[in-house]
């Protein structure tokens, strides 16, 4: 998923945009420890390597973001990347890329 927030400020400067990326996936393996009371539901897949984290540290980053969004030049963007798939064979970063996530980034 690909979310594009622009600025509202006045332009200034040189138009750009800042991307900001975090891993969605789970592991391709089970929890063994019953105990957790976040252990994943699905078997065979675990969160158990702070994907979870990354993309919570992301989309808590917007609300901070959005409060100084006036201030920020209307040619000056933010696109926060989540990218599925990590671990996957011929899927993760290359395969966004490829997918054109990053066309626009000046």
């Amino acid at each position: 998923m690909i979310v594009d927030i622009s600025g509202r400020a006045e332009p200034k400067g040189d138009k750009y945009c800042i991307a900001f990326r975090a891993d969605t996936d789970a592991l391709s393996m089970t929890e063994s420890n019953s105990d957790l009371p976040h252990q994943s539901k699905n078997q065979g897949a675990a969160h158990m390597c702070g994907h979870d984290g990354h993309t919570a540290c992301l989309v808590g980053f917007v609300p901070i973001l959005m409060n100084k969004i006036d201030q920020i030049p209307s040619n000056k963007s933010v696109r926060l990347l989540f990218q599925p798939s990590e671990e996957g064979p011929g899927q993760g970063a290359r395969f966004m890329i490829q997918k054109g996530c990053l066309e626009g980034v000046d």
